[in-house]
């Protein structure tokens, strides 16, 4: 039966402020089934992250717990080092994607460093990505951990027993406090810097684990994987020293007997004449002849005896480096890995006048990021966002997938269904409704059920009001109404301002943003004479409005001019936020405004802001 083990930990972590440029952390991590624990084990960790840019602090660790609850214990692979490398993989490349918010100039000096600790069953896995400290305390010897290292990699795998400690620390901390002074030396939170942080781990059996249970942890050849790579690497190196000394032994030896031949030439050239030679050469050729047979088969032979010898080595080599050539390979990219999403966002280069900031109520902000949908999907494009009652919802219009989180705390999860074509977001009675390729939908976000559904083509905008659909066709808007299962609807006013309209939102009157970037304003069936007042600049490629009969105010996400535009009913501007670096907000695709106005959710790019404002 295989024993299994749990651990006792203590964790040493340095208080941390809300933004720094270098700070390290302990990080345990659970599975959420007794399945998974069982197949996958715990995690183990500490890491410290260092740069040019601050960092928020809270934000770099839910993403390391995001990824490695999301890579690690969803893979399919039974290595829990190879799981774990594609995940800590993935997480220096989110730790990048993070440092792109802050704006550093070179995202590359980016440094993070982990070592990460498997206990599963009674064997641990100890997987270390660039600097970090483990050691192994024993019947009460303290002793590194001996590692087998591959480009940025270090990892090992033991059996281990109850009563063994495990000591895993950054750099910094086991500077300051080396193995033997950190178990004689109380430590508080206060003595330990922002990259000081060490996790103590003492072995003990699981008593949840019933002596008579017996659980095939999967092991087989996970477990001696690292024996088995240093074997196959002796092997090689023992097989390229032979041939290399055989070549060199061929190439000795052909070249003694061809020096042999020709001072055997030069001698009979010179002490026999012309003729004789010739009829001593021809006797040599005769004489020859007899065992001619025997002398022709045996050069061949050697010949190809010696390349199918090379032709052994050269298939054996390839077969048994292939695996081994590609796992070096991916972990020697692992330190040169770019961002593909930083190198697709615009950088301005150019200085923003800011003299005229308080005649134009501007206001400068740098808002915490609170989400990268990345992180969850590498391959969403996210293209709108929308606040459902304590949710935060995101959709992919090509996909149609509906990402959701709690408003307080970031945590988005993909949806169980797809909707392709999902645009026009809005919010009523705590139901998503929406209009994608079939027509018009409430969702109940809660039940990830669709609630009511109407087939209508040709739909460009929609907004429920009042107990009535509002929907954008061509250059019609019509006024809805439920009817036998269908929407009944009538129009309600026509022109050319509806074609290819952008967005549109409903509080007494119908405000649109028209595909020029205009926003006008319909009530009662027609245009007023509504205009915003207050801009430097007119609104540049606008991708929403968003208002409702709750709000005091309208806000616009003005893409072009990277700002969120605050206006009143009347067309006033109250107030514009932008970001700080006006580089940042380069790709404002939506925005989502709490039900009291105090909060603004922006969605540039594939990341959320979070805006906290007074109006």
């Amino acid at each position: 039966m295989i024993k299994k083990l749990t651990a006792k930990t203590q964790e040493l972590n340095p208080k941390l402020p809300q933004y720094s440029n270098s700070f390290s952390k302990c990080v345990i991590i659970k599975p959420e089934t007794q399945e998974l624990l069982l197949k996958k084990g715990t995690v183990y960790s500490v890491f410290d992250v260092s740069g040019e840019s601050n960092f928020d602090t809270e934000l770099v660790i839910k993403v390391i717990n995001d990824v490695i609850n999301n890579l690690y214990f969803q893979s399919e692979s039974i290595s829990p080092i190879q799981s774990m490398e594609k995940a800590i993989v993935e997480t220096k490349e989110k730790v990048l994607q993070l440092s792109n918010d802050t704006l550093t100039s070179n995202p590359q000096s980016i440094n993070l460093n982990m070592i990460t600790a498997v206990l599963w069953g009674s064997v641990l896995y100890i997987i270390k990505f660039g600097g970090a400290k483990g050691y192994l305390m024993k019947n009460g010897e303290i002793s590194p951990l001996e590692m087998i290292s591959e480009g940025n990699f270090s990892t090992a795998s033991k059996v281990v027993d109850e009563d063994e400690v495990l000591i895993l620390a950054t750099e910094h901390f086991e500077r300051s406090f080396p193995p033997e002074r950190l178990l004689a030396t109380s430590i508080g939170e206060g003595d330990l810097d922002p990259n000081q942080a060490c996790l103590l781990m003492r072995l003990i059996i699981d008593t949840t684990f019933s002596d008579n249970e017996v659980v095939d942890f999967g092991l087989g050849d996970a477990v001696s994987k690292n024996k088995n790579r240093v074997r196959v690497e002796k092997l090689t190196s023992i097989i390229e020293d032979a041939s290399r000394w055989i070549l060199k032994s061929i190439k000795k030896v052909c070249g003694v007997f061809v020096a042999l031949g020709k001072l055997l030439a030069d001698a009979i050239s010179k002490v026999l004449p012309r003729r004789k030679a010739v009829l001593l050469t021809r006797s040599i050729s005769q004489l020859s002849g007899k065992g001619g047979t025997k002398t022709k088969s045996w050069l061949p032979l050697s010949l190809m005896s010696i390349s199918l010898a090379f032709l052994v080595f050269f298939i054996l080599r390839s077969t048994v480096l292939k695996s081994t050539n590609k796992e070096n390979m991916e972990r020697k990219n692992t330190g040169q890995q770019t961002v593909e999403t930083s190198t697709k966002e615009v950088v301005n280069t150019e200085t923003e006048d800011k003299s005229k900031d308080e005649q134009y109520k501007i206001k400068r902000v740098s808002p915490e990021v609170f989400y990268d949908l990345k992180i969850t999907d590498q391959s969403v494009e996210p293209s709108e966002i929308e606040i459902v009652g304590d949710k935060v919802v995101i959709v992919d219009k090509i996909t149609g997938k509906i990402y959701v989180s709690d408003i307080s705390t970031p945590n988005f999860k993909l949806g169980v269904n797809t909707f392709p074509g999902i645009k026009s977001l809005a919010s009523s009675e705590d139901l998503l409704s929406f209009n994608d390729n079939e027509g018009y939908k409430t969702y109940s976000i809660k039940n990830s059920t669709v609630i009511s559904s109407y087939k209508v083509e040709g739909l460009s905008l929609t907004f429920p009001y009042a107990g009535f659909i509002y929907s954008v066709s061509s250059d019609i808007l019509s006024k809805n109404t439920e009817k036998d299962g269908k929407l009944d609807g009538v129009v309600w006013a026509q022109s050319p301002d509806f074609v290819d309209a952008k967005s549109m939102s409903i509080a007494y009157s119908i405000y649109i943003l028209k595909k020029d970037g205009n926003l006008v304003n319909y009530s009662g069936g027609s245009k007023t004479s509504f205009a915003i007042n207050g801009l430097e600049k007119p609104l540049s490629d606008p991708s929403k409005v968003s208002t409702n009969i709750d709000f005091e105010y309208i806000y616009i996400a003005d893409k072009g001019n990277e700002a969120i535009v605050v206006i009143d009913n009347k067309g006033n501007v109250v107030k514009q936020y932008k970001y700080e670096d006006s580089s940042t907000w380069s790709d404002i695709k939506s925005i989502a405004i709490s039900s009291d106005e105090k909060t603004i959710f922006v969605l540039n790019s594939s990341k959320i802001y979070k805006l906290n404002i007074e109006n």
